[in-house]
């Protein structure tokens, strides 16, 4: 089975940052999957638009991201690694779509996908949105948030499982579409090994 993965902040371990699309997508190539990540060179360390990373096909985009950035900038990014994913979506071959948030676009970007290729959507919840970006004041347009929310449960609709990193947020997503048995909880994980010396 080809896999394609989409995840705007994917990370190596030798990347400052959350690995777990990088732990998930390897034990994908290990089970014997092809797995496609598309993401951004958001850190700048890869030097190549295309590499491999242990089995896994990196697709890196040319799109830099920081927590710094201004909102405008951010919403920028955004929708320019939003457009990015989904042109090369069209081009790959793949039976099955793993859609990892934030930010909200990756989700829009699978959900047209799944219905032009026709195949099934696996989306990870690391964050709620649009819920965190207006309990920090960042959105404060009511049109807006009428249309991210109407984003937010058209791709939740459409996705044929829910993955969510807490039970809290699982219990979140049930309140916005009546569809529980679709959604399961996988939480962050560690490697305690490779952590020397601790016992």
């Amino acid at each position: 089975m080809r896999i394609l993965y989409i995840h705007q902040y994917f990370n190596t371990p030798e990347m400052p940052g959350s690995t777990r699309s990088y732990e998930f997508a390897k034990r994908l190539v290990d089970e014997g999957f092809n797995v496609y990540m598309i993401t951004s060179n958001w850190q700048k360390k890869s030097k190549k638009r295309i590499t491999n990373v242990e089995g896994i096909k990196v697709y890196w985009a040319p799109i830099y991201y920081s927590n710094k950035m201004n909102y405008l900038r951010k919403i920028l990014s955004f929708t320019l690694f939003m457009f990015y994913s989904f042109f090369l979506g069209l081009w790959l071959r793949y039976d099955l779509i793993y859609a990892s948030s934030t930010p909200l676009s990756v989700g829009i970007t699978a959900t047209i996908l799944k219905k032009i290729k026709g195949v099934k959507l696996i989306f990870e919840v690391r964050d709620l949105w649009p819920q965190i970006p207006i309990s920090l004041g960042y959105i404060r347009n009511n049109t807006i948030k009428k249309i991210l929310f109407f984003f937010e449960k058209k791709i939740y609709k459409s996705s044929d499982k829910i993955i969510a990193l807490s039970d809290g947020m699982k219990k979140e997503i049930e309140k916005k579409i009546n569809l529980s048995k679709k959604i399961i909880t996988i939480t962050n994980l560690s490697h305690v090994n490779k952590f020397s010396g601790y016992k």
